[in-house]
């Protein structure tokens, strides 16, 4: 039995390392555009925050267990939570004429 399940795995580390960059790489994508296209505000905005909430408990609570190992990955999050930054402050800073008042 235990030889079947490995001969199963078509794949391999090749397939899991693909699934790994493209879903980590279209999670990068939305975020992208969901900066650029919601509006930016200096203040609080409660209601925007519960939006957030709401559609991320969503998608955690609907999203297969299979494909949220490789959206919720240690990869999507360094992309997410470190390349993202860094690149939007060295845009901000590189682009002429842009100020704080722009946002």
């Amino acid at each position: 039995m235990a030889e079947i399940a490995q001969d199963e795995d078509v794949g391999g580390e090749g397939t899991n390392l693909l699934l790994a960059t493209v879903s980590s790489l279209a999670v990068l994508g939305v975020t992208v555009l969901l900066v650029h296209k919601l509006e930016h505000k200096r203040e609080f905005v409660p209601h925007i925050h519960a939006k957030y909430w709401g559609i991320a408990a969503v998608i955690i609570a609907f999203l297969p267990y299979s494909i949220s190992t490789y959206v919720f990955s240690e990869f999507t999050l360094a992309l997410v939570a470190c390349l993202l930054p860094v690149y939007e402050s060295v845009y901000a800073v590189c682009t002429p004429g842009m100020c704080s008042s722009d946002l």
